[in-house]
């Protein structure tokens, strides 16, 4: 399966044409989804050995799990990359409309009846990417606990629309894992999906809509998970510098930990200075 054997089986902007942004919106999420085979393995193979304390080779079976997590971020990210190609920002909002749900959203402040289903008013949220269970699967699997906040409550929300195989097995993995250092690779993501809602929906000069397609603040709740994976990797990081001698940082992974961390606190700050000013443009509407 590519992306050049893929195809619509039902569109609202213009038709089934494959060359549309809107095909390109919808067919890069799948072409991503493809890849999240490594990220399932990885962390069973990281789990394996966890539970194998005994097993002389627990270390390395942990690290093979790392490194196939890494590379199945690797293929990801780089399909993810190609939105830009594929799905051009101002031609976003001609869909978005018909993709939005019902739950938090002003529109429908108490619901829709559906005739013949219910006789009360019903919510759904709509169609997000943050329902897909790949981020998830690698947050549980490096314990990254997010901040109790209603914004994180939304996250938690999102879990209800996972297919039950799916639930059970975040759920699982959540109960036994220990904590792993692959963080990166998840900052990756979730600041590209951060520069997508900036690019394709904060930037293009009309009146904002509160809300994402999903029910979520279109300004906060993106940040909000992406400002704890960076607080994390600073932990982390300071946690490394102070363990470690000086000497022991230099050269190979050392190189590119250094450079991450040199990155992490700029990448923070840009991150709030970017939601103070894109709350602030909502908030004067």
């Amino acid at each position: 399966m590519d992306y050049d054997n893929l195809a619509l089986i039902r569109a609202f902007e213009n038709g089934l044409d494959n060359k549309s942004s809107e095909a390109g919106f919808v067919l890069i999420h799948v072409e991503m989804v493809k890849h999240s085979h490594g990220l399932v393995s990885g962390v069973q193979k990281g789990l394996k050995a966890l539970r194998d304390l005994d097993s002389p080779d627990r270390l390395s079976v942990f690290q093979e799990g790392l490194q196939e997590i890494l590379e199945a971020f690797k293929k990801i990210n780089k399909v993810m990359n190609d939105m830009w190609q594929k799905s051009k920002p101002e031609a976003y909002s001609g869909f978005r409309t018909f993709i939005f749900g019902i739950h938090s959203q002003p529109m429908f402040p108490d619901g829709v009846i559906y005739e013949g289903v219910s006789v009360e008013p019903m919510k759904f949220r709509g169609e997000s990417g943050a329902n897909d269970s790949m981020i998830p699967l690698v947050d549980n699997f490096m314990c990254i606990d997010m901040p109790e906040n209603p914004l994180t409550q939304i996250l938690k929300d999102f879990r209800n629309y996972r297919p039950d195989g799916h639930k059970g097995y975040l759920q699982w993995v959540e109960t036994v894992a220990k904590g792993t250092d692959d963080y990166p690779s998840i900052r990756e993501f979730r600041g590209r999906h951060w520069n997508f809602t900036r690019e394709y929906i904060l930037k293009q000069g009309k009146r904002l809509h509160p809300k994402a397609t999903g029910g979520s603040p279109i300004v906060e709740w993106l940040p909000n998970q992406l400002s704890q994976i960076l607080n994390i990797m600073s932990e982390v990081q300071e946690h490394i510098i102070r363990t470690y001698s000086e000497e022991s940082l230099k050269g190979g992974d050392a190189a590119e930990f250094l450079r991450i961390k040199d990155t992490v606190p700029k990448d923070l700050a840009k991150l709030q200075k970017e939601v103070k000013t894109y709350s602030s443009n909502l908030a004067s509407q």
